[in-house]
């Protein structure tokens, strides 16, 4: 698949997986290490690990950087300033920027302050701020797009597509539902200039 992209490609894991990566009783950063180097194998050049805290991703972020894989951060709305510093400081390759508290998941509406606090992390860091969570649809993604660097959408396109019955029914869906995404996306682009 990544022969076919001209982007960078991100994955998303939790901590156990990683730190259990052909480990075979070694340690969580010989994992990382090894997990990394299979990740940029694949042409994966960045990771998500939501149960990773900023606290905690130190030897994390240390262990991947060393082989040259990023790992993004996410920032909360909850997030007080000083921590949303230090989150954007520690956030390699983009800032993703969870648009609602709780879990993720299809959403009706989105918070009306979410565009300020995509502001407010922008203000403090250069690098990229992208939202997820909850985006579900066009109209969304379109919202979304005017104000931030990038949406990322996962919840409603996992639940469209377990509704699939075969292989072409699902192709169809995901290009339907992505196509409309992309629709919005070039929409809000062209509104920002």
């Amino acid at each position: 698949m990544r022969r076919h992209l001209h982007v960078p490609v991100v994955c998303l894991s939790y901590c156990n997986p990683i730190f259990h990566f052909k480990s075979r009783g070694k340690t969580p950063e010989s994992s990382i290490h090894s997990f990394a180097r299979y990740s940029l194998l694949s042409g994966v050049c960045g990771v998500i690990v939501p149960d990773l805290s900023l606290e905690e991703s130190g030897s994390f972020r240390q262990a991947a950087s060393a082989e040259g894989l990023a790992t993004i951060l996410l920032a909360a709305p909850t997030s007080p300033p000083d921590r949303l510093f230090q989150i954007a400081r520690a956030s390699q390759g983009f800032i993703y920027y969870v648009s609602v508290t709780g879990t993720t998941g299809v959403r009706r509406i989105l918070p009306q302050a979410l565009a300020v606090g995509v502001r407010q992390l922008q203000r403090i860091s250069a690098k990229p701020v992208c939202v997820g969570f909850g985006i579900s649809t066009a109209q969304q993604v379109a919202q979304v797009a005017s104000f931030a660097d990038g949406v990322i959408v996962g919840s409603v396109l996992v639940r469209e597509l377990e509704k699939a019955r075969n292989r072409k029914t699902l192709l169809s869906k995901a290009k339907t539902l992505i196509g409309s995404f992309k629709k919005a996306l070039e929409t809000a682009s062209r509104r920002k200039k």
